[in-house]
């Protein structure tokens, strides 16, 4: 998953500011802009549509999902890419951006930023794509629509544990169901998907996801790295780029937390290395990062993780399977992640404490 032949790219045009206020819902403040709808809270708002949930801080994007990705989509591009007509292979993040200075946290071509996917499910691959090389025949992920749930204050009600301080205090919550199609066009699989957008503050957001997968047919998965809801950071995080990884545990580097059981790992670094001279604002030391955590309340408890140099990271026993993991038709799992964008190291991010905020709820 740390290296695929699909592209990606996850801009869009900022948009003209909308009415500002505050109340406890926000639902009732969406307008319609040239059919997208926009639901606003403050500095934060969300264009959505049933294929994209676009959100912004004062009118500049940080964080988009799609389900498909349609050529010329608010984007500038080279002559080699406007040959291509892109599509988004799976629903995913097709955009993080670092909270302080919105520079990419994730690659904007050749990954996806998160995604929840699998591979070897029935003998079928869900995420690469048949070739001379790999025969293995390729199914389809399909969204059903995204759904809108709500947009609203935080940390009054209670509905989650507020950090050491923030500013802006503000979450969007979204649906997506999807359907696992093998070739034979037979759904073998159903996922239903909620991510709640946290905006704590400037400094700090979070994607509080939670996934119901359950099989339709009898499924068995067999051993491969693609497999279940990963991180794929941009080049200046990852250890490769200059960046730095390491895990709850202490371990610093791919090869050190790859198999190992931990609650979190995190990738961070100094984003505007990769920026020409010209474009680097004051404060070029600031280190931003991402962190993937993995509920204690998943089927295999604390889990194993997937990493790589490149600045991959996924919490889960696939790859470490000792015999083939089976589902019954019928049965299902719960799956419950939350990834963490934050300015500083992971002390300054308060990773370790956010995560045992996070397995309280």
């Amino acid at each position: 998953m740390n290296r695929r032949t699909f592209i990606l790219t996850a801009g869009t045009s900022a948009v003209t500011a909308m009415t500002a206020g505050r109340c406890r819902l926000f639902a009732q403040n969406a307008s319609v802009l040239a059919g997208r709808r926009q639901y606003r809270a403050g500095r934060i708002s969300c264009i959505f549509q049933p294929d994209s949930a676009i959100f912004l801080r004062d009118d500049k994007p940080i964080l988009a999902y799609r389900t498909t990705f349609r050529k010329n989509d608010g984007q500038k591009q080279s002559n080699n890419q406007a040959s291509q007509a892109f599509q988004v292979p799976f629903p995913c993040f097709t955009r993080l951006s670092s909270p302080t200075l919105l520079l990419p946290l994730s690659p904007i071509r050749m990954s996806a930023a998160a995604a929840f996917v699998c591979d070897n499910v029935n003998g079928v691959n869900y995420t690469a794509k048949k070739t001379k090389k790999n025969a293995v025949p390729c199914g389809q992920i399909r969204s059903n629509g995204l759904k809108w749930k709500e947009m609203s204050e935080i940390g009054s009600a209670g509905t989650l544990p507020p950090p050491s301080s923030w500013d802006l205090g503000v979450q969007g919550v979204f649906e997506d169901e999807c359907k696992w199609v093998n070739p034979d066009g037979r759904v073998q699989m159903i996922d239903t998907r909620q991510f709640r957008v946290v905006f704590y503050s400037k400094s700090r957001y979070g994607i509080y996801t939670t996934i119901d997968w359950y099989a339709v047919d009898d499924v068995i998965i067999t051993v491969n790295r693609n497999c279940l809801f990963g991180v794929q950071t941009s080049a200046p995080l990852s250890p490769v780029g200059g960046g730095m990884m390491m895990n709850s545990n202490g371990d610093f580097g791919a090869e050190a937390i790859y198999g190992r059981r931990a609650n979190w790992a995190t990738c961070w670094g100094r984003l505007q290395s990769a920026l020409p001279e010209t474009d680097r604002v004051d404060n070029a030391d600031l280190q931003e990062g991402v962190a993937l955590m993995s509920h204690p309340s998943n089927p295999w408890g604390v889990s194993p993780w997937n990493a790589t140099s490149f600045g991959y990271m996924s919490p889960t026993h696939i790859p470490f399977l000792s015999k083939p993991w089976s589902l019954r038709a019928g049965e299902g799992v719960r799956l419950r992640y939350l990834i963490l964008a934050f300015t500083g190291d992971p002390d300054d991010g308060e990773v370790d404490e956010l995560y045992r905020s996070y397995i309280s709820t």
